[in-house]
């Protein structure tokens, strides 16, 4: 994530030694989309429980088309 801009990374000398990782701009920006998919995820768990449980068994048909 620091890679990509999302994150700064802050070492400081003690003992132990700390890192201490701070939201850049972007990645403030990147918090309201990643908040939004798991409140899907959790609003439609049971849901995307039983599609996979359905994938694992090989079931899986035209139920992958309803609405969650």
């Amino acid at each position: 994530m620091e890679e990509v801009g999302l994150v700064t990374r802050h070492v400081q000398s003690a003992i132990p030694p700390a890192v201490e990782y701070r939201l850049t701009p972007l990645g403030e920006h990147f918090v309201e989309p990643v908040e939004l998919l798991c409140a899907w995820g959790r609003d439609d768990a049971d849901a995307l429980d039983q599609l996979a449980a359905d994938q694992r068994l090989g079931v899986l048909d035209n139920r992958a088309a309803i609405a969650l």
